[in-house]
């Protein structure tokens, strides 16, 4: 509950309201002695609730409750108007006139049954009673009222003025009644005389009410809240006559699976409206088309053959767009120009994923030269960049005309759209000692650029694109998985995964192999201090890992759940557990895949690619390491300090990519990791399991789901295990009664 429009403490009042509604709605009930013992506003409202004239005025027809003075109906009309003026306004007056207001609908008798200002506020304040105060239901249990306030509800809508729905609108959004939602919408239809069609203009207007209602759930990010409002407002849809409408329905179900995620879906539902040639195609769908398509292309692997066919058909599409609008423009129909730079930002990532790097900058700059600022300002700068550094590595030559568009970007819009760049420009660009350098400035702002873009590429191709095709577990001591499904409130059962700390992973290398191979290349020592002191001091660091076995589903060793070093390894030497999880775990998670390197720096072949970025990275490195060792002057305070900044860049950098790789000793283990970083600023939410030696560890964000727990074969008494894991795995897959969890015990040979 996020506001509540009437603060109801009396008892008594509530025990009224309750009894109110039931004797005007027409619903029979027992046991009258219980009884006696932001989203959508109204513009006209918040002008009219400045003046104090409606206030003294509702105060002053409401005074007649204390007499026995019966009210003509259009005096009380007025009264129901005025009391709604400040419910629809979240005023206290409305709280203060509530008790004055029930008496006098009372004192109507039964007359005031057949008036349309008391079926308007009954049914108004049964849907206020259903949201905030069911709870509290004397007549009926909670359910049963919940059922008959609905009624009332719905049974009064054709009294309701368009104030009032946009008001029901506005709580049921913040409550997720979308049922109720549902019901309003519907009251826009019309009959075509007896026949069962709507008329196409009651069509329209409901259709133009549902966008409303959804833009504001898209506008506040709520995407599976507005996925819910749609599928309870399908039945609706299905039964309009105009076609268009029927497809702006299934348009925007496309769009929500894509916010969602659910880019497959999104892209099945936008071919039955790209197939279309000729004048008769829509440009907007074209372009969501591709859309589509490249994200889905996106979460499939690189060697998944869907993934050159999503790219080639997305570009198909990109290039059918451009065409139909280059058609318009000859046709002089200008509605689509700014359009068009859109279509050309898009097709400029394409070409990037099909390799083409000097197409997508010709792209790029074609439409960032002639765009608006605010088709530019809402572009994918992540990309841009993407595009910018591929074209300055295929072309050193141009690395000054990357720098330019770079400052372009830094210059008029957001530093927060340079993405990670952000804190290397702000570097270079507050420097005094860069400022005054032009050499150094050129070579120190090319060199950490690049070697960032070369540690963002070996980020991206280690990337888990679809956990779908792999088998995902990992092995545990039994108190870990007792962090794992304690892990919950009285009110949610969370069960986020634990991950520890760098320093407590069983490597003892962790993180160091990188390091290992820039171990010659090292920075000129800089004294910092007036004192000289022997002793190593060790730096703060805090990241956190959770690691998991890994194999492909369709692999021939796919039984292999069980692999004894594993167990000895990981699972406390057989005295812990195996955990299988399912995928969904993973759905809102950056995995990535650990490349194992001998002690020279050699990979196996299929991280070739990976080994091409490395190289790369280690070049610029060390390029940039001999520079800095002899070009900076160090002897000059503003040199030295420039020196140090650098060498801290350069060192933040390494730790994006550091805990990527591992020595080739440990391949056995296929593994993939989260990676979190954490700044001394965010340890909030760090716990501590205490000991001999106090472990710090965090929770990954996304819910977890077992599909199996595989005991230890040396674990003591299995059997006291059991039953808790039963219990908490019945509650983490209480939204989903198609699945549960598995206990077993391990029958791998173990002495």
């Amino acid at each position: 509950m996020e506001r509540n429009c009437l603060v109801i403490s009396d008892a008594v009042l509530l025990d009224k309201l309750e009894y109110f509604l039931y004797d005007y709605s027409g619903v029979e009930y027992n046991n009258l002695d219980i009884i006696v013992n932001h989203f959508i506003g109204n513009k006209n409202d918040e002008e009219r609730i400045k003046s104090k004239d409606n206030i003294y005025e509702l105060r002053k027809i409401l005074s007649y409750y204390s007499t026995d003075t019966q009210l003509e109906e259009k005096t009380l009309d007025k009264a129901v108007d005025l009391f709604l003026l400040f419910l629809r306004t979240y005023s206290i007056e409305a709280t203060m006139g509530l008790n004055g207001l029930l008496d006098t609908i009372w004192k109507s008798g039964k007359v005031g049954n057949e008036w349309n200002c008391v079926k308007r506020i009954t049914g108004i304040l049964a849907a206020v009673y259903l949201l905030y105060f069911v709870h509290e239901a004397k007549i009926y249990d909670k359910n049963e009222t919940e059922k008959n306030m609905r009624e009332i509800f719905r049974k009064n809508i054709s009294f309701y003025t368009m104030e009032d729905k946009r008001f029901l609108t506005q709580i049921f959004m913040l409550e997720n009644q979308n049922d109720c939602l549902t019901y309003l919408l519907h009251s826009n239809l019309k009959c075509c005389d007896k026949s069962e069609k709507y008329t196409v203009d009651s069509e329209r207007i409901m259709a133009k009410e549902f966008f409303r209602i959804l833009k504001k759930f898209k506008n506040a990010e709520r995407y599976k809240d507005a996925m819910s409002f749609l599928e309870e407002s399908e039945h609706l849809f299905r039964r309009v006559s105009d076609l268009e409408i029927r497809g702006f329905w299934e348009k925007q179900k496309a769009e929500l699976l894509f916010n969602l995620g659910k880019y497959e879906e999104a892209k099945n539902i936008q071919n039955k409206y790209i197939n279309k040639f000729g004048e008769s195609q829509n440009v907007f769908d074209l372009y969501n088309g591709a859309i589509y398509y490249a994200w889905a292309a996106n979460y499939k692997e690189k060697d998944d053959v869907n993934w050159e066919i999503y790219i080639e058909e997305a570009y198909k599409l990109i290039i059918q767009a451009e065409q139909h609008i280059s058609q318009a423009k000859v046709l002089q129909k200008t509605e689509y120009k700014e359009f068009l730079y859109h279509v050309i930002l898009e097709k400029s990532f394409l070409l990037s994923e099909k390799s083409d790097y000097n197409g997508a900058f010709e792209c790029f700059e074609e439409a960032f030269n002639e765009a608006d600022e605010e088709t530019k300002k809402d572009s994918n700068f992540n990309t841009h960049l993407w595009i910018l550094m591929k074209y300055m590595c295929l072309n050193p030559e141009k690395h000054e005309l990357v720098i330019d568009w770079i400052e372009y970007f830094y210059n008029n819009f957001s530093h927060k759209k340079l993405k990670e760049y952000e804190v290397i420009v702000d570097f270079v660009h507050s420097n005094e000692y860069l400022k005054n350098n032009s050499e150094a400035y050129k070579k120190i702002y090319e060199s950490l650029i690049q070697l960032l873009f070369h540690a963002l590429e070996i980020r991206h191709e280690t990337k888990i694109r679809d956990i779908s095709q792999y088998d995902v577990l990992y092995y545990t001591k039994a108190e870990h998985l007792r962090l794992l499904l304690e892990d919950e409130t009285s009110e949610n059962c969370n069960y986020r995964l634990p991950m520890f700390h760098v320093y407590h992973m069983n490597d003892p290398q962790e993180g160091k192999i990188l390091r290992g191979l820039l171990e010659n290349d090292k920075f000129a020592s800089v004294d910092t201090e007036d004192f000289s002191d022997s002793r190593n001091q060790y730096e703060e660091n805090y990241v956190f890992l959770k690691s998991f076995f890994c194999y492909p589903k369709k692999s021939k060793e796919n039984s292999m759940k069980e692999f004894l070093p594993m167990w000895v390894q990981y699972g406390d030497d057989a005295k812990g557990c195996c955990i299988v999880l399912n995928n969904k775990t993973f759905e809102n998670s950056s995995l990535r895949r650990i490349i194992y390197l001998t002690d020279d720096g050699k990979c196996d072949k299929k991280d070739e690619k990976v080994k091409i970025f490395l190289d790369e990275f280690l070049f610029t490195y060390r390029d940039l390491v001999s520079f800095c060792n002899h070009k900076i002057d160090l002897n000059s305070e503003e040199g030295k300090e420039c020196f140090l900044e650098i060498k801290s860049l350069a060192k933040y950098i390494i730790s994006q990519i550091s805990y990527l790789f591992k020595n080739q000793s440990y391949k056995h283990e296929n593994e993939i990791r989260l990676i979190a970083n954490r700044t001394s600023a965010e340890l909030d939410d760090v716990k501590v399991i205490s000991g001999s030696i106090p472990k710090i560890y965090i929770y990954n964000d996304s819910k977890t789901y077992i599909n199996e727990v595989i005991l230890g074969a040396k674990i003591e008494n299995p059997e006291d295990y059991v039953s808790f894991i039963y219990k908490q795995g019945n509650k983490m897959w209480k939204d989903d009664k198609q699945s549960q969890i598995k206990v077993t015990q391990s029958t791998i040979q173990y002495r």
